[in-house]
């Protein structure tokens, strides 16, 4: 009788821990692994929405270029034009440029393109021309 009684002793504290033995395999082998896919998938997102806001910001770029040859604006007054058509364009300075233009000149013009990210969700866009 002694040794049924001790059995019956272990078999709460061994029955409890094999629960919880099955809920940490569970929470590691399906849990886990499907919460990092979702956040996988929504940072590709992201990303994607991201780089098609960046593809755009480029395609208006073109066509405000386009429009400013088109109405005869001045090299000098571009910057003017382009502040005021375009603030969230800036032009970067001489050292963050030079590393991806080099001597690349040539036709059609080049565009370098430099996104920072300022706040979560905001970020700005830096436009360098290449040549001319």
């Amino acid at each position: 009788m002694p040794t049924l009684a001790r059995l019956r002793s272990l078999l709460v504290p061994a029955s409890i821990g094999l629960a919880l033995v099955v809920a940490a395999g569970w929470y590691y082998s399906f849990w886990l692994p499907s919460r990092h896919r979702y956040l996988d998938d929504r940072n590709f997102r992201v990303l994607k929405t991201l780089g098609e806001q960046v593809r755009l910001s480029i395609d208006g770029f073109d066509k405000i270029l386009d429009h400013a040859a088109d109405s005869g604006i001045a090299r000098e007054s571009l910057n003017d034009y382009l502040h005021n058509v375009a603030p969230q364009l800036d032009s970067p300075e001489e050292k963050e440029s030079e590393s991806v233009i080099r001597n690349d000149y040539g036709d059609p013009p080049k565009v370098a393109v430099f996104v920072y990210r300022v706040r979560p969700l905001h970020s700005r866009c830096l436009v360098s021309r290449t040549n001319g």
